[in-house]
């Protein structure tokens, strides 16, 4: 499982670098972040209400894929009334006479101290990664009141917090929920995004096509809404 969730988040970047859309001028030929930036460059753009929302609805999708690093499936508890519990209330087996047969399963083996450390320490480093990557450039200790500067801020602040409640377990409750909403919201914000900046690029009249990148990452963050309702309400019944 941990194999499918690390190869998703791959997945998931990859299609945040590659092209959203495509034009004949190299230059034009951008990720989602690259577009992020140059709508940001819009005078339309910072016009809107609330400012640079293109740019934002642009620039989250990282944030949220950060959000959904730390809340990664975690393996079943090893409780009294877990799976191992189970085991122990079975009927023994009946063609089991040695000694090393009759021994208890190893999953009640107390799981080794450090286990836990690294666990955690690659969606910890994940997390930081997206974060630097998400973070303005140092220009703006020069100029801490431009809006795009603060916006980019304010998204590496929202991988960075977001992704770190999710690593620390405390919403692991409502862990389904969260992942549903966050799924969607990035969904929303692709499609929005890559739309307004599509329209925008027309209005230069320059010939422009949608990538796959963008399409490709708006399925998937459905794909995982789909998931996560479908494995929670399978849950339900089984239980």
């Amino acid at each position: 499982m941990r194999f499918r969730f690390w190869l998703l988040i791959g997945v998931m970047i990859a299609c945040y670098v590659l092209p959203w859309v495509i034009n004949p001028g190299v230059s034009l030929t951008l990720g989602g972040y690259d577009l992020g930036e140059w709508t940001s460059l819009h005078e339309a753009v910072r016009g809107e209400q609330p400012p640079l929302l293109t740019s934002f609805l642009l620039r989250l999708p990282l944030a949220l894929i950060a959000m959904l690093v730390g809340m990664q499936p975690h393996p079943p508890a090893r409780s009294p009334g877990g799976e191992g519990a189970k085991r122990l209330a079975s009927p023994p087996n009946p063609l089991s006479h040695g000694r090393g047969d009759d021994k208890q399963p190893h999953s009640l083996t107390p799981s080794p101290k450090g286990e836990g450390v690294h666990r955690w320490l690659l969606p910890v480093l994940v997390i930081l990664l997206i974060t630097v990557a998400l973070l303005p450039p140092l220009e703006i200790l020069d100029y801490p009141n431009d809006p795009n500067y603060q916006q980019q801020a304010l998204v590496a602040g929202i991988a960075l917090v977001g992704g770190f409640i999710g690593v620390s377990g405390i919403v692991r409750r409502v862990d389904s929920g969260l992942r549903v909403g966050i799924s969607v919201a990035g969904t929303a914000a692709v499609l929005i995004g890559l739309s307004k900046a599509y329209q925008l690029m027309q209005g230069f009249n320059l010939p422009v096509s949608v990538g796959l990148g963008g399409v490709l990452l708006a399925a998937l963050f459905a794909s995982v809404a789909v998931i996560t309702m479908i494995g929670f309400w399978t849950g339900r019944r089984i239980e």
